[in-house]
C-alpha cells in the first residue's frame, strides 16, 4: 500500500459528487484551505465570492425568509451580515490551481 497517494486536483469529479465537509462561517474574509463544493447563504446573510486575482464576482444576499444554495468552486469568500453561511468543502487543497475566470481566459 502506498503512502504517497496523489492529491485530488480541480478536475476530480468525485470530490464534487460526494457530500462536502460542512463549515459554518460568520462575518469576515476567509481564504479557505480547500475548494468549496457548495455554499448555503443563510436567510438574511450576504456573500461575496472572490476569484484567484481577487476580483469580486458580485454580492449575493439571501432573502429574510429563505436560504440560497450555490454550487460553486472557490477558495476565497467574504461573508457580511448575520447569520452567515454554511460552506461545503471538498478535499481539493487550495494549492491545486486556479479556476478559469473571464479575467484570465485568452482567445486566439
Amino acid at each position: 500500500m502506498s503512502l504517497n497517494w496523489a492529491k485530488p486536483g480541480l478536475g476530480a469529479v468525485g470530490e464534487y459528487q460526494s457530500s462536502g465537509t460542512p463549515l459554518v462561517l460568520s462575518a469576515g474574509t476567509y481564504n479557505l484551505e480547500y475548494f468549496t463544493r457548495a455554499i448555503v447563504v443563510l436567510p438574511g446573510g450576504t456573500l461575496v465570492i472572490k476569484d484567484g486575482e481577487d476580483n469580486s464576482s458580485g454580492t449575493i444576499t439571501a432573502p429574510a425568509e429563505s436560504a440560497i444554495r450555490l454550487e460553486v468552486r472557490c477558495k476565497k469568500i467574504i461573508v457580511t451580515g448575520t447569520p452567515g453561511v454554511v460552506v461545503e468543502l471538498t478535499n481539493i487543497p487550495h494549492t491545486a490551481g486556479e479556476i478559469a475566470t473571464f479575467a484570465n481566459l485568452t482567445f486566439s
